[in-house]
């Protein structure tokens, strides 16, 4: 039986470009371990890993109108910083300068 990382992996093309690979799921749902194990199967290519998590606003920002679960999710990750930062770069394929966070 092949498991969910094999039938990632095994589709992960080889190409003379970076390819991404994006998990994606519920808090505590095993994301980390999940991309973990399938970057550490792609072996023989460079691996790049980043979070989401390492590209929220500031605190004041994120905390700034309460903290209910509506404004935690809107107000917490600075997608903007995601896509400039790290996505449009990996796009533009190697050799692109990109940043797998950001600091706040």
């Amino acid at each position: 039986m092949t498991s969910a990382v094999d039938h990632v992996t095994d589709r992960v093309p080889s190409l003379d470009r970076p390819v991404l690979v994006a998990v994606d799921g519920a808090d505590g749902a095993g994301k980390t371990t999940f991309a973990n194990a399938v970057g550490e199967r792609l072996t023989g290519r460079p691996v790049v890993r980043a979070t989401v998590d390492d590209f929220h606003h500031p605190r004041a920002h994120r905390h700034a109108l309460g903290r209910t679960a509506a404004t935690v999710w809107e107000r917490s990750f600075d997608l903007p910083a995601l896509r400039r930062e790290l996505l449009d770069p990996w796009r533009r394929g190697s050799g692109s300068t990109y940043r797998g966070a950001v600091a706040r």
